[in-house]
């Protein structure tokens, strides 16, 4: 498959389960989970779908998909009418929250600096003269 169609497969994939997973698992926490990528093998054999959430337990709603897989599968077969459907693994993406926790981090330092700077003495501009 060309690179190009490759991921117009994956965009397909991803938006599908996406729906499959708020809309059709009967589960509340599939509420708060969102498809970030799909990354498909190079024979399309089986897909990495890699998700967020703001549920504290991650493993659990992993769990959950895993048990959930063979019947996600069967929708993306009928809504995408493709022969063959990937083998589905589900991978947990914490970059987001990584980054957030990052942000705050150097948020802090920043407020630090400042602060340290408003209360240094003043510049001996004279040593800076001819």
């Amino acid at each position: 498959m060309t690179n190009r169609r490759s991921e117009r497969y994956a965009g397909e994939i991803r938006r599908e389960i996406g729906e499959i997973i708020t809309e059709e698992v009967k589960d509340p926490r599939m509420k708060l989970v969102s498809v970030l990528e799909v990354v498909p093998a190079a024979d399309l054999s089986s897909a990495r779908v890699y998700l967020t959430t703001i549920n504290d337990n991650k493993e659990e709603v992993i769990a959950v998909l895993n048990k959930a897989k063979g019947f996600i599968r069967r929708e993306l077969a009928k809504r995408l009418k493709a022969r063959q459907i990937p083998e589905l693994i589900f991978v947990m993406d914490d970059s987001i929250a990584y980054g957030i926790k990052m942000t705050g981090i150097i948020a802090k330092q920043i407020e630090s600096d400042e602060k340290a700077a408003k209360n240094r003495p003043p510049l001996d501009e004279s040593i800076y003269e001819k």
